[in-house]
């Protein structure tokens, strides 16, 4: 047998009992270089995408250069031999292997050798291409001979890490698969606002422009004080001319209830003129009413609660509009607008912990004790349904107004399905299904 041969053979040897992992295989890839006359060897796996596996002489094997994309243009057209070859520049096409011909042009006058590591009959899974040194028709001969032997000592090392690798892989998704199933409950955050409870709402009683704002927001009020007034320069117009129109009515009621006397044309236009009476009449009253409205009163003792008390001075608002709120300040609740895709999550009776801006480190408990069908834009323009929540005591330093965000606790479900179903629901939308 070939001596480079037999001292090969001896090094693949001694790597049956070597322990798990790449280190033995960059030791015996070491000291072959060594018995090639410095020949730079190179490991080669032919499955995935790792191609370079190991090389001699210490360096660490990388997959993103140009010697690495080499050896994948290699490792394509000479995986299907069997036995080990030679490899000069005019063995490739230079069209299909564009840089593994580079790479031999660079690396003249030196020749590759590949030599796929199978035992006979085999399908090989590993081979080393190695950049010769030495005499290319002994190191050809060599490898002929020791390659079916090489293989299963070299691969042993390999194959114990494999197995060593996906036990760890199995043991780790096995744990997974176990801690995505265990039992814990859905937790929804959403934005949260502060709302009196049972308010008392103030809506426009007419349609006009409002003059004069009498509160400011948190004022407290008292049943019957004045809130806001209206412009009445234009109604005050209105009733003086209504009643001119109602006074000349009853003028005119008299003459001719005076000519009816002497002629029956003049009696028979009585009965329409107390029509026109009674229409002025009603007309004058409707505008008499309607000026008693004028000054808006509370309808109950509370705070004022007003979001924007400046833009409502000079404005103009329909009959029906909510104009302000008077609510006691010490009774609220909490309104939750929950994101529609997280509506199903939410039961009545559900907890919820509402922590508000000014003090995001107090957590205040609540009960959700109402959800509602509609969906609105939230704040943030997220399509929400709205939920409405009691306190379980009576917080101090809360306001209607303040803000913040509520965690609800929703029904028992898995790990799994908690962590993953936004992220599956974001999928389904992308694929339509």
């Amino acid at each position: 047998m070939n001596k480079i041969a037999q001292n090969i053979i001896k090094l693949a040897s001694s790597m049956i009992a070597s322990p798990p992992g790449e280190k033995p295989v960059r030791v015996f890839l070491d000291r072959l270089s060594e018995e090639l006359e410095g020949s730079r060897v190179v490991w080669v796996s032919l499955k995935g995408l790792k191609r370079v596996r190991a090389v001699s002489g210490g360096l660490k094997p990388s997959q993103d250069n140009e010697f690495a994309y080499g050896v994948k243009e290699i490792r394509k057209a000479f995986a299907g031999r069997s036995g080990p070859v030679v490899i000069r520049g005019r063995d490739l096409d230079e069209k299909k292997t564009p840089r593994a011909a580079g790479l031999l042009r660079t690396l003249e006058p030196r020749p590759l050798l590949w030599a796929p590591l199978a035992q006979r009959g085999a399908k090989p899974g590993h081979a080393l291409l190695i950049v010769l040194n030495t005499d290319p028709s002994s190191a050809l001969e060599a490898f002929s001979l020791a390659a079916p032997l090489l293989a299963p000592c070299v691969k042993t090392p390999l194959a114990r890490t494999a197995f060593k690798n996906k036990k760890a892989a199995a043991a780790v998704a096995a744990a997974f698969v176990l801690l995505t199933l265990i039992p814990v409950r859905s937790r929804i955050s959403a934005p949260a606002r502060v709302a009196p409870l049972n308010p008392h709402y103030v809506f426009a009683p007419f349609d006009g422009i409002i003059r004069k704002l009498h509160v400011r927001p948190g004022q407290p009020v008292q049943k019957g004080d004045a809130l806001f007034s209206y412009d009445i320069r234009a109604l005050e117009k209105k009733r003086d001319e209504a009643a001119r129109a109602l006074s000349s009515a009853k003028a005119e009621l008299a003459r001719l209830e005076g000519a009816a006397y002497v002629s029956g044309a003049e009696l028979s236009k009585i009965p329409a003129q107390k029509i026109e009476i009674r229409s002025r009449r009603a007309e004058l009253d409707f505008i008499i009413r309607t000026l008693a409205l004028s000054t808006a009163r509370s309808g109950a003792d509370g705070a004022v609660i007003l979001d924007d008390p400046d833009a409502l001075i000079g404005a103009f608002v329909e009959t029906g509009r909510l104009v302000l709120r008077v609510a006691d300040p010490l009774k609220t609740k909490v309104r939750i607008m929950i994101p529609a895709g997280d509506s199903g999550l939410v039961r009545k009776g559900d907890p919820a912990a509402v922590r508000l801006d000014h003090n995001p480190f107090r957590a205040i408990g609540a009960t959700v004790e109402r959800i509602g069908f509609d969906v609105a834009l939230s704040d943030e323009n997220i399509p929400s349904i709205t939920a409405e929540a009691l306190w379980e005591k009576p917080p101090e330093g809360v306001a209607p107004g303040q803000r913040g965000t509520a965690r609800i606790k929703g029904p028992r479900t898995f790990l799994g399905l908690r962590l993953f179903r936004k992220p599956i629901a974001r999928i389904r939308a992308f694929l339509g299904v």
